[in-house]
């Protein structure tokens, strides 16, 4: 019974010594003159721990700071004894805890919305230049609209040699008198335009000129190609529409010079040459032609010497030497050529050089006795011998 006694008191001890551990958190009271120090340092020493995280239950891991805080606060400390924090305090640090994580949470949401409003106004902004876009581009025509070889196309930009070659090889677009231009103030184009009679009764075609179907404007070609910018901004980008002035305006552009570098340009861009390459090519043509006609007027002077038959009639235009050129000219085109434009001169004025003329073929006479005359002497002094015959009656 003695044993069973003590183990009871044992266990009733122990019990309370387990409820006064988990007793709620008490403020150390004030010193009292009779209080030693020594009582005051366990609870000074452990509200340190627990308020710093000092203790032994918070040396493990550095974590989150708050989770740490809030474990500190639950859990005892078992170095000095002394029960954890109050539940007031417990409640006002989840408070303070629950408050941060919730302005923390509000933080993230006003930057996420803030960034949201952003996007909102530049995709507005973005839709908003698209709009100005479509809106600018109201009323003038589409590709689908235009005509292959519309001049609008070629208009208001840099063009390169793709482009300049496509509206070269398409050319004007001139649409016939059964085309049915717009009447805008009782005026309109006329078709009548696409040509000129020029002074010396001929019709000339103005390929230059190209209307637009779809803008009912008048364009230079060539400007638009070769102009640059000393080129009239009304046929080359604007379009030219008083059709009121049309007949002059028209006339008056077409003797500028910018237009007319620009026709020169057009021609040498299709050729690939060079004005004064083209002009050298037709010289050299010129000249080989004159040369073809020396090489007759040589062999008749050869035939008839030979013959000693005389050149001329009466006057320069009979004789044996202009009909035997004639005879030569039926199997030469070049010399029958060049008698064709006698022919049309002396109706008209007179040539300027006339390879066939009395004086021309004297002087072809004189050419030739003197090469007679220097190829006997060179002879003669190779040789070193001569022999004369001479004939009497």
């Amino acid at each position: 019974m003695m044993n069973r006694g003590e183990e009871i008191r044992k266990e009733i001890t122990a019990f309370k010594v387990e409820r006064e551990k988990w007793q709620p958190f008490k403020q150390p009271a004030k010193a009292n003159p009779g209080q030693t120090q020594q009582q005051l340092e366990p609870a000074t020493s452990a509200d340190t721990a627990l308020l710093t995280g000092n203790g032994s239950g918070n040396n493990a891991v550095d974590g989150d700071p708050q989770q740490d805080m809030a474990e500190s606060l639950l859990l005892p400390s078992s170095s000095s004894g002394i029960v954890p924090v109050e539940p007031e305090r417990q409640m006002e640090t989840a408070i303070a805890i629950e408050e941060n994580q919730v302005s923390a949470s509000a933080g993230s949401v006003q930057t996420q919305q803030e960034n949201s409003d952003e996007l909102m106004r530049s995709h507005v902004s973005e839709t908003d230049h698209v709009i100005g876009q479509i809106e600018d581009t109201k009323g003038l025509p589409t590709p689908s609209d235009m005509d292959s070889n519309d001049p609008v196309m070629f208009c208001g930009r840099r063009l390169k040699s793709v482009d300049i070659n496509l509206m070269l090889n398409a050319g004007p677009c001139q649409p016939t008198r059964d085309y049915s231009f717009p009447v805008v103030n009782n005026r309109c184009f006329n078709p009548a335009w696409f040509s000129c009679n020029m002074p010396d009764k001929t019709a000339y075609q103005r390929k230059w000129l190209s209307y637009s179907r779809s803008g009912d404007k008048a364009y230079c070609l060539p400007c638009i190609a070769f102009s640059g910018p000393l080129g009239s901004d009304i046929w080359t980008n604007i379009g030219f529409c008083e059709w009121r002035n049309g007949s002059r305006d028209v006339q008056h552009h077409e003797c500028s010079p910018e237009h007319r570098k620009a026709e020169i340009a057009v021609h040498q861009w299709r050729s690939g040459r060079t004005v004064s390459q083209m002009a050298a090519g037709n010289n050299n043509a010129f000249v080989e032609d004159n040369r073809k006609v020396i090489e007759c007027v040589i062999d008749c002077v050869k035939f008839l010497a030979a013959e000693m038959l005389a050149f001329w009639g009466k006057d320069s235009h009979e004789g044996k030497f202009l009909n035997l050129f004639k005879l030569i000219a039926k199997r030469d085109s070049r010399a029958a050529a060049y008698l064709e434009r006698i022919e049309v001169h002396t109706e008209g004025r007179k040539m300027g050089v006339n390879l066939i003329s009395p004086g021309n073929v004297g002087i072809v006479m004189k050419t030739m006795k003197q090469m007679v005359a220097e190829i006997i002497v060179h002879n003669v002094r190779c040789q070193r011998k001569a022999c004369m015959i001479f004939d009497s009656t």
